[in-house]
């Protein structure tokens, strides 16, 4: 076993650490009483080691799901245009 192997973890586990130390230290104000919440560094790091709490599974508002399809379907199509664009065999598509 090499240095970088052991150096590598130990590094990523003090980086979640201190982002963990430094969002339960600031408080928040939600415009209705003063709450704690994770910064955005830790919300984005939960949410990339547990992407399933992250999920929203409440109800929609009325059409919302029917925007987030377009959306998705808009996202998709501009996604594979840059794709084709940068594609270095490009296709009659």
């Amino acid at each position: 076993m090499n240095l970088s192997s052991v150096l590598r973890p130990l590094s990523i586990i003090t980086i979640i650490g201190a982002l963990t130390a430094c969002a339960s230290n600031h408080a928040h104000y939600d415009g209705s009483s003063l709450s704690r919440s994770p910064s955005l560094a830790t919300q984005r790091m939960k949410c990339a080691l547990h992407p399933e709490e992250c999920m929203y599974s409440g109800p929609y508002e009325v059409g919302e799901d029917i925007y987030a399809e377009e959306e998705a379907k808009r996202l998709n199509r501009d996604a594979l245009r840059r794709f084709r664009r940068s594609s270095r065999y490009p296709s009659a598509w």
